[in-house]
């Protein structure tokens, strides 16, 4: 997720209609302060003009990747801007 804002930044998305991204949050559900720049960074994504079209769990790790194997921590999204 760190080079999305330099992308936004550079303007290269405006080119961009399609992004998949595949988020593993078990790393960072204890610290605020990486969650926030997840949801900053979603956030811009969506200031631009993507809109999320698909997320699916990657369910072949299943809830392993949670400390407490309570929550998929790990998935699949798409989101697509209209050029």
């Amino acid at each position: 997720m760190k080079a999305i804002p330099q992308w936004i930044q550079s303007g290269i998305l405006e080119q961009v209609s399609q992004i998949g991204i595949e988020l593993h949050t078990h790393s960072i559900a204890r610290k605020d302060k990486e969650l926030s720049d997840l949801v900053g960074v979603l956030r811009s994504l969506h200031q631009i003009g993507f809109r999320l079209i698909s997320n699916s769990n990657n369910e072949c790790v299943g809830t392993t990747a949670d400390p407490e194997h309570k929550f998929y921590s790990l998935m699949e999204v798409v989101f697509y801007k209209e050029n």
